[in-house]
């Protein structure tokens, strides 16, 4: 797969559940049932879908993601069991091997079309936007409503835990 990823909060976290809950050995339904705890989303999803999501991010020649990103997760980690220790999720995210790429509030408000863009979904989405489409990367994200919104008017493709699979074909 040569594609360029760059990853939302809410994808990352799952990201590192699902790598924490294997280095823990856990496995069936308790690992499926943090999965989806992280995940959050409303409705069902295939089990399928979470390996999906850790082979594209894997198998990604870049993987991107904003230093807004970043401190989102260290702020969310407390909420789910298997990423409270913050020494482990330091460790996990350096086994990424993740990109960060800046993007300061400077750099949206400098920009008439990132001005409004960064009204609409807040510093975080848009330092995103930003920077995937600098990067020509594909949006990982469950940001349905807003970010995708943004990102399409942008010509910013995104894939949420349902459609990761599309990237493996």
């Amino acid at each position: 797969m040569s594609t360029t990823i760059a990853i939302d909060t809410n994808l990352l976290l799952v990201v590192l559940a699902d790598e924490q809950l294997r280095r823990r050995n856990t496995a069936g339904p308790a690992r499926l049932s943090s999965l989806r705890d992280v995940w959050g989303q409303p409705g069902g999803v295939q089990p399928e879908r979470f390996q999906d999501l850790r082979t594209v991010v894997l198998q990604a020649n870049h993987r991107i993601v904003t230093q807004h990103v970043i401190a989102e997760v260290y702020n969310l980690c407390d909420r789910f069991s298997v990423l409270r220790d913050l020494n482990t999720v330091t460790d996990l995210l350096a086994g990424l091997g993740l990109s960060e790429h800046p993007c300061s509030f400077a750099d949206l408000m400098n920009r008439d079309d990132y001005r409004k863009i960064l009204g609409d979904v807040g510093v975080t989405d848009a330092g995103l936007i930003y920077v995937a489409e600098g990067k020509k990367a594909v949006i990982l994200s469950e940001n349905h409503r807003d970010l995708w919104r943004c990102a399409h008017a942008r010509s910013v493709q995104c894939y949420d835990l349902r459609s990761v699979d599309y990237l493996l074909r």
